[in-house]
């Protein structure tokens, strides 16, 4: 065996050791994100179609209105800043600031609304969702910082089984993030979901989620 080998193994299998064993624990070296709600259930559209003349679009405004302390998920799609400012402001003057969630594809578009409103929580972009799934395969995920609160994503066994594992899932809900699933409209789906650790589902039909939810109990809080 070369010295360069009889160093590496060693310090090697010392890390990956390292890595397993805070992967598990991650409240050894981090405190735990404390949020407001447990978006169990989550509505994406409702599940009706419109049908009259009537085509009002019902304002975020409205919305905050009607359903004060109603958690959201407020998903921003282009960087406009004056979009994002009243966005800002209007959760500021419902006062709801820790039950609204920035979302957004776009990691530069994710920064304007944490200047906006560095309150709120925010959610995962896609660059940085890659981002943890590297540092998770690196075995560096429970060595780094994450201040996301949220993970909303596709549910992984539709495309790809290695874009999110059980044991990522389960790191992450210990560390307060919370992972929830969209768009799953098949109780087959809230199955797997739920199997994995979710903490909650997005659905199209949220009468069907909150009927599986109703006879399989709610999904279990990490500890």
């Amino acid at each position: 065996m070369s010295p360069l080998l009889y160093y590496a193994l060693p310090a090697l299998s010392s890390y990956v050791m390292l890595s397993t064993f805070f992967l598990r624990r991650p409240r050894l070296l981090h405190t735990p994100w404390v949020s407001a709600f447990c978006p169990h259930l989550g509505a994406h559209r409702g599940g009706h179609f419109a049908h009259g003349s009537d085509r009002h679009m019902v304002r975020l405004e409205d919305v905050f209105r009607r359903f004060p302390r109603m958690p959201m998920s407020v998903e921003v799609k282009e960087q406009n800043e004056e979009l994002i400012r009243k966005i800002a402001g209007l959760v500021r003057h419902y006062e709801c600031d820790e039950i609204t969630i920035w979302a957004s594809e776009k990691s530069s578009v994710m920064k304007k609304c944490k200047a906006a409103n560095p309150e709120m929580p925010t959610a995962f972009t896609i660059s940085r969702g890659f981002w943890v799934l590297l540092l998770y395969y690196l075995g560096l995920l429970p060595f780094i910082s994450i201040p996301e609160r949220f993970l909303i994503s596709f549910l992984p066994t539709i495309i790809n089984r290695l874009i999110m594992r059980k044991s990522l899932i389960q790191h992450l809900e210990q560390r307060g993030v919370q992972v929830v699933f969209w768009c799953l409209n098949e109780e087959s789906d809230f199955e797997v979901a739920f199997c994995l650790g979710a903490t909650g589902v997005i659905t199209d039909y949220p009468t069907a989620l909150r009927r599986y939810l109703d006879n399989h109990g709610p999904p279990a809080v990490a500890s």
